[in-house]
This record gives C-alpha cells, sequence and structure tokens, in this order.
C-alpha cells in the first residue's frame, strides 16, 4: 500500500564521525519546528556519539564478563558431571 505522506526530512553531515557519512532524520509533523541545534544535538545523540574510549572499554568490560560468566557454567557442569556420573 503506498501512502501519500507530506514529512519534514533533514540530511545531517556528521563531522569527524568515522562511520557514517550522513545521516537522514525524517521529523514528525508537529506544529513548531525545533532549532537546528536542537535537531542536531538529538541527530549526535541518535548516533550514540560517546567518547570512543568509553566505548572501547565497556564493549572490553563486556567481553570480559562474558567470557568469565562462560567459565564458571562450564567449570559448574564439568564438577556436576564428575561428582554424579
Amino acid at each position: 500500500m503506498i501512502k501519500g505522506v507530506n514529512k519534514s526530512i533533514i540530511e545531517i553531515d556528521p563531522k569527524g564521525h568515522s562511520y557514517f557519512e550522513k545521516l537522514i532524520v525524517i521529523l514528525k509533523d508537529i506544529p513548531e519546528l525545533p532549532s537546528d541545534e536542537e535537531i542536531e544535538s538529538c541527530a549526535m545523540l541518535m548516533l550514540g556519539k560517546a567518547p570512543l574510549s568509553f566505548r572501547k572499554r565497556s564493549s572490553a568490560l563486556k567481553m570480559l564478563l562474558c567470557g568469565l560468566l562462560g567459565a564458571v557454567i562450564t567449570a559448574g557442569v564439568l564438577l556436576i558431571l564428575y561428582l554424579f556420573v
């Protein structure tokens, strides 16, 4: 089904972002459009503009925790198998 839609579309060039070339934002139909600064700050928030060092640290911590959890589960299963089989 094809519908005729009249939406405000904005293209944002995120300067200094290493992964994205262009961000295309489709605004809701609201009576008063926000300012350019508000739109750009919301768009950067949607892109996850956290510092790269924070993202690297948090992903390394998640990987470490997952590895430790996997080792504990494996050790528990092996201990149960050793004791009851």
